[in-house]
């Protein structure tokens, strides 16, 4: 397996001191920071390969054991969706985060409407998929591209223009743009900048408010994870004493609130805006769920809430994604979510070596490092 010490990371000019990186004269992140951005980014991938195999499975609460425990699991390959892809490959969430990548490697900045292309390039050609060392298979077709950036993507072949327009309503919110967000805290340099590419890259495929907000509020949380003490409690501490949003129902989720009548919420059922993702038995909104079991996390704000619940009751980057792969629904989108969130807490060296193999089988040349390493030594 390759070395994934920090060391592998190394620049060969780079020297450490006192636990700080000093780069040509000027002082670096930290080893654990560094550590927590890696976590940032593979916890993207990892979370979305693991709850692949069960996307779109009906959503099953409190199960008194997991059924779902790591990528050597019978149970997940057995699955419908496991019997199409195999251990460690990825799905969309991934691909759109490393499109996301190499785009601000190459620009140096989000530049809208390449990013727009380099999705497009995904779907139609398969352009970082997870199938192109698979010599089983024979279709390299790229899976899992959903509704609203489908809708975005066509939109955009007759316009090129910058941001999406689709959609007559402010609500299409979607997770489709939280789910590629795991590279960000790699590349940018404060809170701020941060915040406002997570927001601008959203609004290439969704139109929707809150799924830009909640771009936002989750680069946040990662940053404060990021800079952290390891501690779940203090990245959600400090995200909730720094973080503000002009949207009600995104300062409900962050201060884990149950909606109450405002004017934002005007004509929705207040039991479908319940964010208490603090309670123990926190679930997915019943009318959601109802309407639709198999599909539930799909709604933004429902992914990130299920999120926050899940790392905020578990004590581990493992136990972060297992709990949320065994919730199923559009699982793999909520455990790429959860995987950004809990990979910016425990960091890289956290997670287990068996599943970065499970990934690295699909990247035999080492490209995921590479991109991880040049995100964030990247001269901004």
């Amino acid at each position: 397996m390759r070395e994934l010490s920090l060391q592998y990371f190394q620049e060969k000019k780079t020297s450490q001191k006192d636990g700080q990186y000093f780069d040509n004269g000027k002082i670096k992140e930290s080893a654990k920071e560094i550590d927590r951005m890696y976590g940032c980014f593979f916890g993207n991938i990892l979370g979305d390969a693991l709850g692949a195999p069960f996307e779109f499975s009906p959503v099953q609460y409190n199960r008194e054991n997991c059924t779902i425990l790591d990528f050597s699991d019978p149970t997940i390959w057995s699955s419908r969706r496991g019997k199409t892809i195999k251990p460690g490959q990825w799905t969309d969430d991934t691909a759109m985060m490393l499109c996301l990548s190499d785009s601000l490697l190459i620009h140096n900045k989000l530049k809208p409407t390449d990013l727009r292309l380099r999705f497009l390039n995904w779907w139609h050609f398969g352009y970082c998929n997870a199938f192109g060392y698979d010599e089983d298979r024979d279709d390299k077709q790229s899976i899992g591209l959903g509704s609203i950036v489908s809708a975005s993507l066509d939109e955009f072949q007759k316009s090129k223009s910058k941001y999406t327009t689709y959609m007559d309503t402010a609500r299409s919110s979607g997770n489709g743009s939280i789910v590629r967000c795991g590279c960000i805290p790699l590349f940018c340099q404060t809170p701020k900048e941060a915040e406002r590419l997570a927001y601008q890259q959203s609004k290439t495929t969704h139109t929707g408010e809150e799924a830009a907000e909640c771009c936002r509020l989750l680069v946040h949380l990662m940053l404060q994870g990021v800079s952290g003490d390891g501690s779940v409690a203090t990245a959600l501490q400090r995200t909730q004493a720094a973080f503000s949003s002009p949207l009600y129902s995104i300062q409900c989720l962050l201060h884990s609130k149950q909606e109450e009548h405002h004017q934002d919420n005007q004509g929705l059922a207040l039991e479908d805006r319940n964010w208490d993702w603090k309670a123990p038995h926190f679930r997915y909104a019943p009318g959601r769920v109802a309407q639709n079991k198999t599909y539930i996390g799909s709604y933004a704000m429902d992914a990130m809430a299920m999120c926050l619940h899940c790392v905020f009751h578990s004590d581990s980057f493992e136990g972060a994604l297992v709990k949320a792969a065994n919730l199923c629904g559009d699982a793999d989108s909520v455990c790429a979510v959860v995987g950004q969130v809990a990979g910016s807490i425990y960091g890289l060296s956290e997670i287990k070596e068996e599943w970065l193999e499970a990934v690295f089988r699909w990247d035999p040349k080492g490209d995921l490092l590479l991109r991880a390493y040049k995100l964030i030594h990247q001269m901004k």
